[in-house]
């Protein structure tokens, strides 16, 4: 598949659309349903709930994380952003937090983690950057809070040098596939009572959006728009910003590599090598 910089940008969209059917079939496949009916909220809600309570109570690193992916996606009011926890919902970046704490070498949890402290009042994202990056020192994508406040911040500079230490980074992974069997395998495990023939796929897709909701869409918001793509500073990030889209294009995950491929089209000029890049 090539990288075309005319017409309009499709790749992305491609990218996420072979992806994410794939990654849920394996998923559904592995919780034993090939069917899909329709789910009512209640019904949903109640599994979900459920599975929340259940996984929380056993207390592993995967127990908890999964619990904190379904439970993020029960906040969400299916925006960009997940809205706050209600008195009897459990806090996804808690239940993320305590995952961490049973598996604190797991830098896919501290992905996880560092991805929803990011929008939870009171969490240190600096810190929790920092942590993720002393287990994964060579992961640019372990910069993205800090670009977001350097962005946010109004602080140019910064921007230009968080994007020129990514830049000399070697991989940008977000654990996304790995997640995804990891807490499947974990639900499965759990053996949830309400589970049933139309329940499991819908559970199944509740987690994969949640895993892309928490760790791709960020990427592409903070690399993106205002930043690679600044008309002001366009021209100054050109080089490190098409650096990191190359990274990216090997990235440990379809989807990444969409985001990538995605971002560098915006940036790359007709006629230059990077609009023939192989993926």
């Amino acid at each position: 598949m090539r990288i075309s910089c005319q017409g309009r940008p499709a790749l992305l969209t491609t990218m996420l659309r072979i992806g994410a059917p794939v990654v849920l079939a394996l998923a559904v496949a592995a919780a034993g349903c090939t069917t899909a009916h329709h789910v009512d909220e209640a019904t949903m809600d109640r599994s979900n709930r459920e599975a929340v309570e259940k996984l929380s109570a056993q207390g592993t690193a995967d127990s908890l994380v999964t619990a904190a992916l379904v439970s993020y996606w029960r906040v969400m009011p299916h925006e960009t952003q997940p809205s706050a926890a209600s008195p009897e919902q459990a806090d996804p970046a808690a239940l993320a937090e305590r995952a961490l704490a049973a598996a604190p070498g797991d830098a896919a949890i501290a992905w996880i983690r560092l991805m929803m402290c990011e929008s939870a009042p009171g969490c240190d994202a600096r810190a929790a950057g920092a942590a993720f990056r002393q287990l994964d020192p060579d992961n640019a994508a372990g910069w993205i809070v800090d670009l977001r406040d350097a962005k946010q911040e109004g602080r140019d500079d910064n921007v230009d040098d968080i994007l020129t230490r990514m830049a000399s980074d070697s991989r940008f992974y977000v654990y996304h596939n790995a997640l995804v069997v990891r807490v499947t395998e974990t639900l499965i495990a759990a053996r949830i009572m309400t589970w049933d023939s139309s329940v499991r796929p819908k559970l199944a897709q509740t987690l994969i959006d949640a895993i892309s909701l928490v760790s791709v869409l960020p990427i592409f918001q903070r690399l993106s728009k205002g930043t690679c793509t600044d008309p002001a500073r366009r021209a100054a990030r050109q080089s490190n910003c098409l650096a990191i889209t190359q990274i990216m294009l090997k990235g440990d995950a379809m989807v990444v590599q969409g985001v990538g491929g995605g971002i560098r089209r915006r940036l790359a000029r007709p006629g230059t090598p990077e609009c023939a890049e192989v993926l």
